[in-house]
This record gives structure tokens, C-alpha cells and sequence, in this order.
């Protein structure tokens, strides 16, 4: 019988989900049907109002800068998010038992902040949580005492949960997952270039802001158009967020260099735009070598197999407690 897996995410910001989907579409590839995966945002789908806005309310958030910060260092002290957490855990106590309960999981991975306390401290009252079938796999900065295994994207990040009392055995420093199909082998440079109409001769500037498309994309573009990044030394790359109004006004500008979108383009913004096209002039000018520099590095740093590390840490550890058999 398949064992199944529960995935806990929430979509404030793309990279939640990104995570989520990279480890099921692991588990799918490595395991086939050896694991049923569910992913599911706990508050939008399983909470009644005003909880199920989150994802909504961060959304608004993120598009004003100062009302954000304030927000996030609102709640960094820990008597603030931990009493927090326990008032809300408290109110929405049946809703996340019954989100939970649905999906009757063998082990349960957090790739969200806010997808741990809250199932942790209603599972501990319960006294439902069971060492060898809960498991949390954190990439964020929020810990928390009961997570069993914590795998995170950086060594400062492990230092930070040593910091909040985790234990050694609790920490592995793996990195962060992204998706079986970036690891594989794609086609020439060239031909890639080709596909997506892009000059094969110039060098290329990608311009994104994450799934929610954070940042001044429309204004960076523009900016780096005004430098006539294009005559003859480079092209722009406009990579997806969710604003549809945003991509029929770039459609609508008659470009002085090439300007590709993917997608659906980024949210409008001012934030450090002369530096950024001052920086691109300057690696595609005079300073080359600097820019081969860190492609290089880039390169060196690369986890690609990340996720299949995770995955499999995951397995071995169901392995020793007899949930699972060998693969």
C-alpha cells in the first residue's frame, strides 16, 4: 500500500509552491506509486474568514515596500509571533484537524513559515503527533521545537536553528529544491535562443520578480531600453509574475531593443532602477570579465540535486521506522 505524503504551502510568493511541486514531482519520479503527494495551502483552502486571505493580504503587502517591513518586524520577536501563533491555534483548532485529517498523512513536509506552528501545536494538545510519521522540511527563518528534521538552503540558516534550540540531529544543510526538469540536459544555447526569438548574437539581461512579480520590471525595462542596451550589446528577457494589464502595456511599447516576455510580466515599481541598468551597462561593457566571473561562480555553487537529497532523506528516514520498503 502507498504511503501518503502532505505537502503544506501557502501561495505568498511563487517560491512556496515551486518548492512544493519540486518535491512531489521527486517523489513521483524516484517512487512512482510507492507515495500518494498532496500539496495544499492550509489557509486558503482549508480556513473560513479572515484567515483564508493571507495569500491575498501578502499580495497587497508586498506591492508597498515600508507596510511590509513593518508587518515582518512586527512579528519577529518571538513573544509576539509564539503568542501569536497560540491565540490562533486556538480559534482555528477544528478546521486545521479537519484539513489535516483529510488527507490522512504518513508524513507531513512545511515548505512555508507559517505552515508549521499552527498544525504542530493543535497536533501536540491532541496528542496526535508521533516522532516517526511527522516530518517538516523548513526553508524559511520561523522554527519551531517539535519539527523533526529541518532541512535548510543555507549554513546560516542551520546556525539560526541551532540558535533556537534545535539539536544537531534535527538540521541538514542541503539547499534549496527546484524541479527534476532543471536538472536534465536541455538544448544548445543556440537553439533555446531560437525557440524563444531571441538574438543569437547578443548577450541577454533576464528581468523577473518571483510569482507575485515583485519589483520595478516595467520601469527597469524601460530604463534599460533608454540606455539602448540594444545598439549593439544586449537584450532584455521578461520572465513571469501574474499581472495581465502589466503584459498588454509592454506588448504595447514599440521596443528599441529586443524585448521578450514569457508569460505574464512583472508589477510595476521604483526600487534602485538606475543602479541595476547602470551595473548591466557596465557588464556588458567594460566590466566583461567581472560578469564571466560570477557566471563562473554560479556555476561552481549550483545544487542542482538538491531535491533528490531531500527526497530520499526523506525515504530513508520513513525506511528505519518499517513505513516503507526498499525502493
Amino acid at each position: 500500500m502507498s504511503k501518503k505524503v502532505l505537502i503544506l504551502m501557502s501561495d505568498t510568493s511563487g517560491g512556496h509552491r515551486v518548492s512544493a511541486e519540486a518535491i512531489k514531482a521527486t517523489f513521483n519520479e524516484q517512487f512512482g506509486d510507492k507515495y500518494q503527494v498532496f500539496v495544499t495551502d492550509l489557509w486558503t483552502d482549508h480556513m473560513l474568514r479572515p484567515f483564508n486571505q493571507l495569500p491575498r493580504s501578502y499580495n497587497f503587502l508586498v506591492k508597498y515596500d515600508p507596510l511590509w517591513r513593518m508587518t515582518y518586524y512586527a512579528f519577529v520577536p518571538r513573544v509576539v509571533h509564539q503568542s501569536n501563533f497560540a491565540a490562533t491555534s486556538a480559534f482555528i483548532a477544528r478546521k486545521v484537524a479537519k484539513g489535516l485529517m483529510k488527507y490522512q498523512p504518513d508524513i507531513i513536509i512545511s515548505v512555508h513559515p507559517l505552515m508549521k506552528h499552527v498544525p504542530l501545536t493543535y497536533l501536540e494538545v491532541q496528542g496526535d503527533l508521533k516522532e516517526d510519521y511527522i516530518y517538516y522540511c523548513c526553508n524559511g527563518f520561523i522554527f519551531h521545537k517539535l519539527i523533526t528534521m529541518c532541512y535548510c538552503p543555507l549554513e546560516e540558516v542551520a546556525r539560526r536553528a541551532l540558535n533556537a534550540g534545535f539539536q544537531l540531529s534535527q538540521i541538514k544543510v542541503f539547499g534549496l529544491p527546484v524541479r527534476p526538469s532543471f536538472v536534465k540536459l536541455v538544448c544548445p544555447k543556440v537553439e533555446l535562443r531560437k525557440e524563444l526569438e531571441m538574438k543569437g548574437h547578443l548577450p541577454a539581461v533576464l528581468l523577473m520578480g518571483g510569482g507575485e512579480g515583485m519589483g520595478p520590471i516595467e520601469g527597469t525595462t524601460r530604463a534599460l531600453a533608454d540606455k539602448r542596451l540594444g545598439e549593439p550589446i544586449g537584450q532584455v528577457l521578461v520572465i513571469c509574475g501574474r499581472n495581465k494589464k502589466l503584459v498588454d502595456r509592454l506588448n504595447s511599447v514599440d521596443w528599441k531593443i529586443p524585448v521578450q516576455k514569457c508569460g505574464i510580466c512583472c508589477r510595476e515599481g521604483m526600487r534602485e532602477i538606475l543602479k541595476i541598468t547602470k551595473r548591466v551597462g557596465e557588464w556588458f561593457g567594460p566590466r566583461q570579465d567581472e560578469l564571466k566571473v560570477m557566471s563562473q561562480n554560479a556555476i561552481r555553487l549550483a545544487k542542482p540535486d538538491v531535491v533528490f537529497k531531500i527526497v530520499h532523506d526523506m525515504h530513508q528516514l520513513l525506511r528505519q521506522r518499517s513505513f516503507v520498503p526498499p525502493a
